[in-house]
Formats: C-alpha cells, sequence, structure tokens
C-alpha cells in the first residue's frame, strides 16, 4: 500500500528455489541462531551484534529512489506486541536504530494473503545490507542495500 502515495512496488529479482538448508541451519551457519523458530523473524549474531531480519520479497517497495522494505506492520491484524516474535523484531530494530550492522534475509510467501504467512522458499545464496529504518505511517521500513554473498556474511572462524 502506498505511503503518502510516494512508494510503488519493486521487484526484487532473486533466484529462489527450495532449499535443501533449514532456515534455522541457515541463521546458525550464519553465527545467529534463531532464539524462536516459530514466531521469530530474526536474530543477533552474539559474537559481533549484527542483526539478521527475514524480510518479504512481495514487501519491497521504492520511495525517492531508495527500495525500503517493510518490517512492521502496526495494523492490528498483523503485529501484535504480546506475541512474542513481534517483541523480538522491535528489539532487533531498535539495535539497528543504536548502529548495530544488520542483514536481511529475501523470503517469498506461500500465500502473500496469509495471516500469519508462510516462507515459501529463501534466498540462501545472498543477503542484504541493510540500511537505516525509516517509518512511514505508523510503520517501520528498512533500506535494502547491496546484496553481498552469503559467504561474505559468514563470521571467520576463530583459532
Amino acid at each position: 500500500m502506498p505511503i503518502d502515495g510516494k512508494l510503488g512496488r519493486s521487484r526484487v529479482m532473486l533466484t529462489l528455489r527450495k532449499s535443501p538448508v533449514s532456515q534455522k541451519d541457515f541463521f546458525a551457519k550464519l553465527g545467529a541462531p534463531v532464539a524462536n523458530s516459530r514466531q521469530g523473524w530474526g536474530s543477533i549474531r552474539p559474537s559481533d551484534g549484527a542483526v539478521f531480519l527475514r524480510v518479504w520479497q512481495d514487501e519491497v517497495q521504492m520511495q525517492d529512489g531508495r527500495r525500503l522494505v517493510q518490517v512492521t506492520h502496526h495494523d492490528p491484524h498483523q503485529m501484535d506486541v504480546k506475541n512474542s516474535g513481534d517483541r523480538e523484531r522491535l528489539q532487533h530494530l531498535e539495535r539497528v536504530r543504536e548502529g548495530a550492522a544488520c542483514y536481511l534475509v529475501m523470503c517469498q510467501a506461500t500465500d502473500v494473503n496469509a495471516v500469519p504467512r508462510v516462507v515459501k522458499q529463501f534466498n540462501e545464496q545472498e543477503v542484504f545490507l541493510a540500511g537505516g529504518v525509516v517509518d512511514l505511517d505508523r510503520d517501520s521500513w528498512i533500506e535494502l542495500g547491496t546484496r553481498v554473498p552469503i559467504r561474505q556474511a559468514i563470521p571467520p572462524k576463530r583459532p
């Protein structure tokens, strides 16, 4: 839905395919295990505080030449602060606002109209660097930056 008529749809073309890697294993590979695999939408890597957020491919939009992806839904049918996953998302965004590095994991929904959504597939080959958090019309959006091969987002192994 356009915000003040300024947002337009942006297609983030990805090669998404059914992955043999589970999301739980994917986040663990990044060094940021998901604490709540049923309701969680991201995690924090303990070694450096980097935040990893799952985002929806169909929620990427353009505003003033920037690609933004919606990361909160303050519609009462979409976001529930009593839900541990939604509370966790707000905590993750606060860390990003405070300057934590952030990576975005692009996901595709089985059904974009379902509530809650189910991840059909996700991009296990690359993540996106995130820019700043932008608040528009009571929702939070995050700038979608450069694609990064997953190997660059994996922390180096310690000797």
